[in-house]
């Protein structure tokens, strides 16, 4: 799942770190290159590493959840049937029709909830940084401020605001494909995505009450 949805679907009220865990470990991957938390069974005592650790570990499980639900198998498929027809074909169709369906869900929950966004940065101004400093050293992520620097960054921009709209989704899937060094899109194939982006909505849409019953009922 992407971003905003971890967030949606997974949240807590009054817990911001656990809802910070939520995002860490992708937020840890996109900010310092090559980094990841290799292993969840660190056990905590302060009651601030233990939220961190239990967003974490849900982070991890909504994820293999995710991934392994029909409905997101179906969009995938149904994109990339899509994208291989198009008169200007796309590099790693496949890695681009999984980060468009998690953006459109996303989108999707933006549209529906206009204060999502609002809320999860509300919850994010809240963490404690040393905390944050103490959780990536016993991973032995020392790069501290360059996650910071990206956090900082992120809380400014605060662009998850944005995916309330076809071609800021496209915009930031660009720039992922960007980092991962794939040829920048044509006129022609942001388009065509922003056509495919509309389709997967209509097509995913209704089966999210299917996703938010799955993830609460194999959590139990």
């Amino acid at each position: 799942m992407n971003f905003l949805s971890h967030y949606y679907f997974d949240r807590r009220p009054k817990q911001a770190h656990f809802n910070f865990g939520l995002l860490f470990p992708d937020l840890v991957r996109n900010f310092i290159k090559g980094a990841k938390f290799k292993e969840y069974k660190t056990p905590w005592t302060e009651p601030i590493q233990q939220e961190l650790f239990a967003g974490c570990l849900e982070h991890v499980l909504s994820d293999k959840i995710f991934h392994n639900w029909e409905g997101f198998i179906e969009a995938m498929d149904f994109s990339n049937g899509i994208l291989r027809k198009s008169a200007e074909p796309f590099q790693k169709d496949f890695f681009i029709s999984h980060i468009l369906v998690e953006l459109v869900i996303d989108k999707i929950l933006l549209n529906r909830h206009d204060n999502l966004a609002e809320e999860l940065y509300e919850d994010y101004s809240q963490v404690n940084r040393e905390a944050i400093r103490t959780y990536l050293s016993n991973y032995n992520i020392n790069e501290h401020e360059r996650f910071f620097s990206g956090f900082d960054r992120f809380m400014e921009v605060q662009y998850l605001r944005n995916y309330k709209d076809f071609s800021n989704i496209v915009y930031a899937l660009g720039r992922i494909c960007t980092k991962m060094r794939l040829q920048a899109f044509t006129v022609y194939q942001k388009k065509r995505l922003e056509l495919v982006s509309a389709e997967i909505e209509s097509f995913i849409e209704p089966k999210l009450i299917e996703l938010k019953e799955l993830l609460t009922n194999e959590k139990i």
